[in-house]
């Protein structure tokens, strides 16, 4: 017997990406310069999948969508439009065994705290968490066996950010696309909050 629609889990991600043409330009910019720095064989991201993921959920329920919306639009609270800046780039999770080639960007406190407070909501609704430390990142490309990483200076990227959306990401035999299921805009003047969802 099948399972409903709506009881079928769901891989969902929250992410930031860049709110103007320009801020989408300079981070493509930069994935095109860390490839002249990457020895090796990799498979690049599309410049329009380019994102910064704040909170993943692998198997979310979808009974539980509406409450992970309400509990989004409640973690926005307070949250004005913010600048992310690169700081360089990464084999993750290490040098000889690295998967992943990361742009590193700074720990904005605004960025900082929405990651806190979506990590906190998916708590509430029970959904098992990451237990490693967030660090802000976008990844640049999926390696193919050893690569090596040319330590040369990178110009610094810097982007705005003006929302935070949902996305469903959907796998298949080309990797994975992402859908978008809702946004919420970051206000130019909130309101100052006393306490976060996440105490």
């Amino acid at each position: 017997m099948s399972m409903p629609e709506h009881e079928r889990p769901l891989r969902l991600f929250f992410a930031i990406r860049p709110c103007a043409a320009e801020g989408a330009e300079a981070l493509a910019a930069l994935g095109k310069a860390a490839r002249a720095l990457l020895q090796g064989e990799a498979r690049w991201l599309a410049a329009d999948q380019l994102h910064m993921t704040l909170a993943f959920a692998g198997s979310f329920p979808g009974s539980k969508l509406a409450a992970l919306q309400a509990g989004a639009l409640a973690a926005c609270a307070g949250i004005a439009p913010f600048t992310m800046r690169s700081c360089g780039l990464a084999l993750w999770p290490a040098p000889c065994r690295a998967r992943l080639l990361v742009a590193l960007f700074v720990a904005e406190p605004s960025c900082m705290l929405l990651a806190e407070r979506l990590a906190a909501l998916l708590g509430s609704l029970d959904v098992p968490l990451d237990k490693r430390l967030f660090r802000p990142h976008i990844t640049l490309a999926r390696l193919k066996g050893r690569c090596l990483l040319r330590q040369q200076p990178l110009a610094t990227c810097q982007w705005r950010c003006a929302s935070l959306e949902l996305l469903q990401s959907h796998l298949d035999g080309q990797g994975s696309r992402h859908q978008l299921l809702a946004s919420w805009p970051f206000p130019e003047h909130p309101r100052a909050v006393e306490d976060s969802p996440s105490r």
